[in-house]
């Protein structure tokens, strides 16, 4: 009997992470020729609902009913059985793999549950809206991130580049033009929920001044999207720089992160920042195309673990 398989792309937050947390607003993009892929087998032989995991990528050979209900599987099945209204889920294997790097920035948590949701989907013949997947990924992003914005979810579900606001009907932007990232991995990972935690201590701490940087950092967002919709990718290498700058101040950068973001603009790369949680994980760096070899080879030299080039296409190819 085949497999049935299904994918979901990595994302990068281009600005706005940490403070869309605080009811500002985020960019967010794909990442198409980076994936996740869940393949699931059927288990005649196997007892009903017993579901086998496997995850080479981190090591992981399981099966969901030795999980705690409070990790980010069990979120996920227990969120596709109250959508599908499923009872019992038929005895089945589930083998994970992934290119994203994990615990990196680049949403590898949430393609994951996007995949294999996806993947659950067909192996009972539904078809989910991808509104559905990003609500019931989000359940495991609670897991994962503890106090999640919806923002990796929402843009991997989606697949499209999105404006993104907690609470809010989710905007997809309109690009008239390709954007062309280079994602560079620190080779550290991410430390998303401590950061996210210290950055809360930070504003129970001193309201006045951390509310500050936050309302700067959605301030420059929205400039940000007029940037993004006109094509002016001068303006908004400017603007990933400047959050960067305020992303420093709010404690979530790294000497390692903030020695990539200058190897990159040293290159000649337009902006460049940190993406996802800090504490670690990746930088994005936004570039022509001409200069793209040479600032992917700045970022090697300055220690980089992996450049991962990502091309954002314009709106009229997704259509």
């Amino acid at each position: 009997m085949p497999s049935i398989s299904a994918t979901a792309p990595a994302k990068v937050i281009l600005l706005g992470e940490h403070a869309v947390v605080y009811n500002q607003p985020a960019i967010a993009f794909p990442v198409p020729n980076v994936r996740a892929r869940v393949a699931i087998l059927a288990n005649p032989p196997g007892k009903p609902g017993h579901v086998e995991i496997t995850s080479r990528q981190v090591q992981l050979q399981t099966s969901l009913d030795v999980l705690p209900p409070e990790h980010a599987f069990q979120r996920l099945f227990t969120a596709f059985q109250r959508e599908t209204g499923l009872k019992q889920l038929p005895a089945m294997q589930v083998t994970i793999s992934s290119e994203i790097p994990v615990a990196a920035g680049m949403g590898s948590g949430a393609a994951v549950s996007v995949a294999m949701l996806k993947a659950l989907g067909l192996f009972v013949g539904i078809k989910f809206s991808n509104a559905q997947l990003a609500a019931m990924a989000y359940e495991a992003e609670k897991a994962y991130h503890g106090n999640p914005s919806g923002i990796d979810n929402t843009v991997i579900a989606c697949e499209k580049p999105v404006y993104y606001k907690k609470n809010e009907p989710i905007t997809f932007l309109t690009l008239p033009s390709d954007f062309n990232l280079l994602i560079a991995y620190s080779g550290i990972p991410a430390q998303t929920i401590a950061t996210v935690n210290a950055v809360r201590a930070k504003m129970e701490q001193s309201p006045v001044q951390t509310g500050a940087i936050i309302e700067q950092i959605g301030t420059l967002v929205r400039q940000a999207r007029v940037y993004v919709e006109a094509g002016d990718v001068a303006s908004l290498g400017r603007a990933c720089t400047q959050n960067q700058s305020l992303l420093m101040q709010l404690g979530v950068s790294t000497p390692k992160l903030e020695y990539l973001v200058n190897a990159a603009i040293n290159a000649g790369a337009l902006g460049a920042k940190l993406t996802g949680g800090g504490g670690g994980g990746n930088i994005l760096a936004l570039v022509n195309p001409e200069i793209q070899v040479k600032v992917m080879d700045a970022l090697y030299q300055a220690g980089a673990e992996r450049v991962f080039p990502a091309t954002v296409r314009k709106t009229a190819d997704y259509e």
